[in-house]
């Protein structure tokens, strides 16, 4: 498992939380790598590497989502076909239409995530079905920036 703090500040209290909870873990800055049993976590402590991790990940929790301030980037996972999902966000609607196949909930607490991702772990079909999701999604809404700025401009809103 990757553990990616929103922000770098809170790398400590993170940390505290897996020692509380009996888990070792690898910090991603000391070049430490978890191994099987002993450090099953890698503590993603630096900035820029996020992307690389959802690349290589079976699935991800967007995990900014649990707090009223936002989730992360969404397109993040989904450029690399790793199925995601999140909790409640504070613009729950326009990311459920950007994202129907996450199989997003809206009951989805910091105490249920781990089901679901159990679930989409253990359903390879619909594991498959939320990945292959990802590039079309992207694909849809590549050149948006440019498509807005073209209908602001046509209705003289430029």
């Amino acid at each position: 498992m990757v553990l990616a703090p929103r922000h770098l500040n809170r790398v400590s209290d993170v940390e505290k939380i897996l020692s509380g909870e009996g888990l070792e873990y690898a910090r991603r800055s000391a070049g430490e790598k978890p191994g099987e049993g002993s450090r099953p976590v890698l503590l993603l402590d630096t900035m820029g590497e996020l992307l690389s991790a959802f690349a290589c990940a079976n699935a991800a929790f967007v995990g900014g989502s649990l707090r009223d301030f936002g989730g992360h980037n969404p397109m993040e996972p989904r450029r690399w076909e790793s199925p995601f999902f999140s909790a409640p966000t504070w613009n729950r609607p326009a990311l459920t239409s950007f994202f129907p196949a996450a199989r997003l909930s809206s009951s989805m607490t910091n105490r249920s995530w781990p089901k679901a991702l159990e679930s989409i772990l253990s359903d390879r079909e619909m594991s498959r079905r939320m990945a292959e999701a990802g590039p079309r999604i992207i694909r849809k809404f590549r050149g948006i920036l440019a498509r807005t700025y073209q209908a602001m401009e046509n209705r003289g809103l430029l």
